[in-house]
């Protein structure tokens, strides 16, 4: 099996080196501080007062850089390529297993309704065995859960599938009033059994 590295989101993995546009000026900086009468002042003080001066300086520092940079975690910028990665679950109909960060794109197999360039695209399987698995999709048994076609394509063989190969979820009010449903991904999304031609 030919496992191709990953290069999605490599950005993520690698650190990008710090580039300063002067380069000397902590240098040039340090030489003016070196220079100055307020420095030579502040060391002919004793040695306690000097300690409370730099203490409250770098209290002073710390408190205007903290108030004039906006504070941004590291993980924030990998935490909004993952929201909109599972978004395109929910508004795309694409399935969990298709998103770029779930799977190396040679592992790929076509899995009806997604509507991912892989699965769209798709010419390993025939359109009359597409059309197949959608029609057992149709038919699906409610009493065997097992024998569904879409479980099967999806590798998910239990009795309870997961949170992903879900057709909807439901939410009940407390009153047992209002029922409301989401839909989490559809096997027969925009399928129109006409809509395939069979060379």
């Amino acid at each position: 099996m030919n496992m191709e590295k990953s290069s999605y989101y490599h950005d993520f993995k690698i650190k990008t080196p710090y580039y300063h546009p002067y380069p000397f000026l902590r240098e040039l900086k340090l030489f003016f501080i070196n220079k100055s009468k307020l420095r030579s002042k502040i060391i002919n003080l004793p040695n306690e007062i000097q300690k409370k001066i730099y203490l409250k300086s770098i209290q002073n520092y710390w408190k205007n850089d903290f108030l004039e940079k906006p504070l941004k975690p590291s993980w924030c910028d990998y935490k909004a390529y993952m929201d909109n990665e599972l978004s395109k679950c929910y508004f795309k109909n694409i399935h969990f297993l298709h998103l770029d960060c779930n799977i190396i794109p040679s592992m790929k197999e076509w899995i009806p309704g997604c509507q991912c360039d892989f699965c769209l695209n798709d010419t390993k399987e025939s359109v009359a065995e597409k059309l197949l698995t959608i029609n057992k999709i149709f038919d699906y048994d409610l009493v065997n859960p097992g024998t569904n076609e879409f479980y099967k394509r999806v590798h998910c063989y239990d009795i309870i599938p997961n949170y992903w190969n879900i057709y909807l979820i439901y939410w009940i009010h407390e009153d047992y009033n209002n029922i409301a449903s989401f839909r989490v991904f559809d096997p027969v999304y925009k399928t129109d059994p006409n809509s395939f031609h069979l060379l």
